[in-house]
């Protein structure tokens, strides 16, 4: 395992937990992730390093700001993707956020299967896509809607790829 995605492990680990307990990831874990990551990247790369760093941070935080825009996940959520993709840098990165958005997906619709809002909540979700589409105002209920812990989607994804870089997941690839 590369000591970038043992660094990343550690970050969304830790960030789960947090988020787990009090609903919230600290801004001190995603400076000290964005800062772990730029010095990796220095250390490794030199001054170009910045720019490999900056790439990952940014292009993993373009699809985490349009699910938060869409109220699909929360900011702190959006940064902890920032910061495993500057960690990892550009292509590792992006995979990890697809990985995070589809397992955030998943755990979404288990949680409003299992709250007996499976249906309905389908139902919003297509109204509030078709409101998009058809150019009329898409309005989310307030109140409404199931809430998970999006951290654990981005450990479950950084889990994911340290099985896929090691081997043990060979259908990953």
């Amino acid at each position: 395992m590369s000591v970038s995605v043992f660094c990343v492990l550690i970050y969304t680990g830790m960030a789960a937990l947090m988020d787990l307990r009090t609903r919230k990831i600290p801004n001190r874990v995603i400076l000290c992730g964005w800062s772990a990551g730029l010095g990796l990247w220095l250390g490794f790369q030199g001054y170009r390093g910045c720019l490999y760093w900056l790439a990952g941070a940014s292009c993993t935080l373009l699809p985490g700001l349009g699910v938060y825009l869409l109220r699909g996940i929360g900011a702190g959520d959006v940064k902890l993707l920032s910061v495993a993709g500057g960690i990892l840098g550009l292509r590792r990165g992006i995979w990890l956020s697809v990985a995070a958005l589809f397992l955030g997906g998943l755990l979404g619709l288990i949680a409003a299967w299992r709250a007996g809002e499976g249906q309905a909540c389908l139902g919003r979700m297509g109204m509030y896509i078709r409101g998009v589409f058809t150019g009329e105002k898409p309005v989310w209920p307030s109140g409404q809607g199931i809430k998970i812990c999006f951290a654990m989607a981005v450990f479950g994804a950084a889990l994911l790829l340290a099985a896929r870089e090691r081997g043990w997941a060979l259908w990953l690839k």
